[in-house]
């Protein structure tokens, strides 16, 4: 959870301020409960456990050969839940990413406006 964090800070910092603050650009971190979170707007708390699995039987670092095994299925429930506020946002165009992804935030911003002219 404290890496989490310490990756939020780190985006809020650096590509938020090349222009993930400017008009039209809207930055949500979802984020299951159950963990202490930073008071920050930008988190949309869902109502995820963070970390949970699909079976607890099963570790995907020690699947043996053949067998399927899941890891954790709470980013695709945390992914739910995000399609589920955005559908009640008014932006017309939404985007996902993590914290692990490289992104430029003006680029996003001129690719969606791009994107949304041409849908007119």
């Amino acid at each position: 959870a404290r890496t989490s964090a310490r990756r939020r800070a780190l985006l809020r910092c650096t590509w938020l301020k090349l222009g993930g603050g400017s008009a039209g650009l809207r930055v949500k971190f979802v984020v299951g409960h159950g963990r202490p979170l930073e008071d920050s707007a930008d988190l949309l708390v869902v109502n995820v456990t963070e970390g949970e699995r699909m079976r607890s039987d099963t570790d995907p670092r020690n699947c043996p050969a053949g067998k399927i095994c899941t890891g954790s299925v709470a980013t695709y429930w945390k992914l739910a839940a995000f399609l589920r506020y955005a559908a009640t946002q008014p932006e017309p165009m939404i985007g996902r990413g993590d914290d692990d992804v490289f992104l430029s935030p003006p680029m996003l911003l001129a690719h969606a406006s791009l994107l949304a002219r041409l849908s007119q």
